[in-house]
C-alpha cells in the first residue's frame, strides 16, 4: 500500500500562477490539499519553473486527483476557467 500524498505536477505553462493551481486541483477535490509549491523562474515576470510540488490531505484525495487529471494536456486560456482538456 503506497501511503504517500505529494505528487510533482509537470510542463506547467510558464506564466500560470499558484492560484491557477490551486483553482485547477479544487475542481476535481476542493479543499483537499494541504501544500503547493510553484518555484519561480523569473520573479519580476512571476514567470514559474513548469511544474509544482501538491500535497494532498490523504492518499484518497492524490487517487481522486490521479484518476480525472493523469495524461491531460494544459489547455492555457486567457480566463483559465478550463486548464485541462479531456
Amino acid at each position: 500500500l503506497d501511503t504517500r500524498t505529494t505528487v510533482m505536477l509537470r510542463n506547467i505553462p510558464f506564466h500560470l500562477k499558484v492560484e491557477n493551481i490551486q483553482s485547477l486541483i479544487w475542481e476535481v477535490c476542493r479543499e483537499r490539499v494541504d501544500f503547493i509549491y510553484l518555484p519561480l523562474h523569473n520573479r519580476q515576470l512571476g514567470w514559474n519553473c513548469g511544474y509544482a510540488f501538491v500535497n494532498f490531505i490523504t492518499t484518497d484525495d492524490l487517487a481522486t486527483f490521479y484518476t480525472n487529471r493523469n495524461g491531460h494536456s494544459w489547455s492555457v486560456r486567457c480566463c483559465f476557467t478550463s486548464l485541462f482538456t479531456s
